[in-house]
């Protein structure tokens, strides 16, 4: 909390002290105040650089600058400066008096690039400017010499990853691999321009000579709806390729898992590819005193199936054969039960057990079962088959098994489930081992 000094005038100056004293942190005591040292001639007292600066290589013990403080009052201190280059400089400790001061300033980081440097360093409510110079690295290799195949028009086999959707930032999923064809080996950096409010890059060092393939990072935001063309710089070289930034859909049901009479959604199924599968709500039964919700499955030339459904609460439940979600055992006779496999308001990392179902396998074994369900992500946004959702619940699902006085132990098989708000399930991939064994991922939909 601060504290002022506050003055009135009555008959003269007349100072009332309504409390008096500096600036303090809980943490750290009395805060200092004072200014950089300035010479006479309002510069900056000379700020000296200790050390040797390579691009490349990271700073240690010797890099350091040291500042010269005058002190107003004493306290512990915090002066730092900015981040340029890769780098930076920061100390802290106490002064323990008023007076001038000679304070050590360590280095952190790594110069990316060789070349001066311009650093601005600040302690309380002044700053001083100094500058160095980065030394380019002998045992770094120089910049590689490199051309982008399809310059200058279309880049040559480029690969888009991630969803690009109005108003979300983009990230680690967002990149694009680009091929370079290397005549001599070395260090590199490719960009593109800024469109539409985001953008595309990539640093290393190339080993050996040959066509490769790049990746660039995407970073920012996309503003607007529509296609961005985008160009990439590569020394002399440049090509181009376009990005389609999607608008998310606009959905009126609150429920990650809708339960309306009549509605449907159709999936891409996609093991094997081109089977199609459709899904609709048709009815409702009354099963050991609950009321499920009948989604009938049509997939190919497969007879028509039916899965039972139900919200209670927040909770979503479905009702069958306990072992629908794992290839490791099959129960004989078949064991029904509810397994609790959603729930709405869910946070990043919440995560839950389904019960504990018990049966026999062939041969008489009882062996218990369970599903470890997790929540990855509570608010994703991702493009499936060419549409931007929002508010998905991203889920994980891994079966555990064990014997009668053993400890559970996973199976391998693993289930990402998409949910999403007002539509439903739009993504769901099995795999065993990482592996995938089946994916589907919707197609169209109507929730009523």
């Amino acid at each position: 909390m601060t504290r002022r000094l506050v003055c009135v005038s009555l008959v003269g100056w007349l100072c009332i002290i309504s409390s008096c004293a500096r600036e303090y942190s809980l943490e750290q005591g009395l805060i200092s105040s004072g200014a950089l040292e300035k010479e006479i001639n309002g510069d900056c007292s000379p700020i000296v650089v200790s050390g040797t600066y390579f691009s490349g290589q990271s700073l240690g013990d010797t890099n350091s600058v040291v500042v010269t403080i005058s002190v107003s009052a004493k306290g512990r201190y915090f002066i730092n400066s900015d981040t340029v280059n890769g780098y930076s400089f920061n100390g802290s400790g106490n002064f323990p008096d008023t007076g001038s001061f000679k304070v050590r300033l360590m280095a952190a980081g790594t110069p990316m690039q060789a070349g001066i440097d311009n650093f601005t360093v600040t302690y309380d409510a002044g700053s001083c400017q100094f500058s160095l110079n980065v030394l380019t690295n002998p045992s770094s290799p120089g910049p590689a010499s490199y051309v982008l195949p399809g310059s200058p028009n279309s880049c040559m086999s480029d690969s888009l990853w991630g969803g690009y959707v109005k108003a979300f930032p983009l990230d680690t999923s967002n990149h694009i691999d680009i091929r370079v064809n290397v005549t001599t080996p070395g260090t590199y950096r490719i960009l593109t321009d800024t469109v539409n409010g985001y953008s595309f890059s990539g640093s290393g060092t190339f080993t050996a000579a040959g066509v490769q393939t790049v990746r660039l990072a995407g970073s920012g935001t996309p503003q607007n709806q529509g296609v961005d063309l985008f160009a990439v710089h590569a020394g002399l070289s440049a090509c181009s390729f376009s990005v389609r930034v999607k608008q998310v859909i606009s959905v009126s049901n609150p429920d990650h898992f809708p339960l309306t009479p009549a509605s449907y959604w159709n999936y891409d199924n996609l093991f094997p590819q081109g089977d199609t599968l459709g899904r609709q709500l048709v009815d409702t039964v009354t099963m050991n005193g609950n009321v499920y919700f009948i989604v009938q499955q049509r997939e190919g030339n497969l007879a028509p199936r039916q899965y039972f459904f139900r919200k209670a609460g927040a909770d979503y439940y479905e009702y069958g054969p306990v072992d629908k979600y794992t290839n490791s055992l099959a129960y004989t006779p078949q064991v029904l039960g509810d397994i609790h496999f959603l729930k709405e308001n869910l946070t990043t990392g919440d995560s839950w057990i389904s019960g504990e179902y018990s049966g026999a396998i062939q041969g008489g074994q009882t062996i218990l079962l369970q599903y470890r369900f997790s929540c990855i992500d509570a608010n994703a946004t991702v493009v499936i088959n060419g549409t931007a959702f929002s508010n998905v619940y991203k889920i994980s699902v891994l079966p555990e098994l064990k014997s009668v006085g053993g400890s559970y132990n996973g199976t391998g098989e693993r289930y990402e489930i998409y949910y999403a708000k007002g539509v439903g399930l739009i993504y769901d991939r099995k795999s065993l081992q990482s592996y995938s064994q089946d994916v589907i991922q919707i197609r169209d939909w109507l929730v009523n």
